[in-house]
């Protein structure tokens, strides 16, 4: 199909111009005349029911998310491990020998002796030791926390730390432990024995 526009004499005027027809102006629009129309939906529509499909997606999702959450939860979260001084290495120069003219001939007896250089040791300054912060509970890379039960009854919490290892924590802690279930003891017979 040919879509193109042929000018034809007819369309021409008495001067050769294309031939404009004139218009009627039309009346000002209104800009709700350009908006689409809403479209009214029919009474029974009603929404999709849930496909298998988006039923399981919607869990898969669920549970990835869930994982994510008790994984972040229940990972541990190391201490960082205190800062330690390092000792600063000085830079030592090494001592510089005075140069020495070799002789080029016998001495005579006018000639001024020469004296024989020497050298100067150079002085070595000591750095003193850094110091090493002592080991606490706040600063231990190692630490152990756990409720004491007697049974199923809660009577205290223990800990443990340590700076060299988790094993010596472990056995600080079950030391601290053994502490509380003495204490508690103690305490039990003492109120028993006041009660009769």
């Amino acid at each position: 199909m040919d879509t193109t526009w042929k000018v034809t004499e007819a369309d021409r005027d008495s001067q050769g111009n294309i031939k404009v027809e004139s218009v009627a102006p039309a009346e000002p629009r209104s800009l709700a005349d350009l908006l689409p129309r809403p479209v009214t939906l029919p009474g029974n529509v009603k929404r999709q029911p849930w496909t298998r499909l988006d039923a399981a997606t919607l869990a898969v999702v669920g549970l990835c998310a869930a994982f994510v959450l008790i994984y972040a939860w229940s990972t541990p979260r190391t201490p960082p491990a205190p800062a330690t001084a390092r000792p600063t290495p000085l830079a030592t120069l090494a001592p510089a020998a005075a140069p020495t003219a070799a002789p080029t001939a016998a001495p005579t007896a006018t000639a001024v002796p020469t004296e024989v250089p020497t050298e100067v040791p150079f002085p070595v300054v000591e750095q003193p030791a850094a110091e090493v912060a002592p080991c606490s509970a706040d600063t231990a890379p190692y630490r152990v926390e756990r409720q004491v039960l007697v049974g199923t009854l809660p009577v205290g919490a223990a800990m443990g730390f340590s700076c060299t290892s988790a094993a010596e924590a472990e056995a600080n802690a079950d030391q601290h432990e053994a502490e509380v279930n003495a204490s508690y003891q103690a305490t039990t017979t003492t109120k028993t024995a006041e009660a009769r």
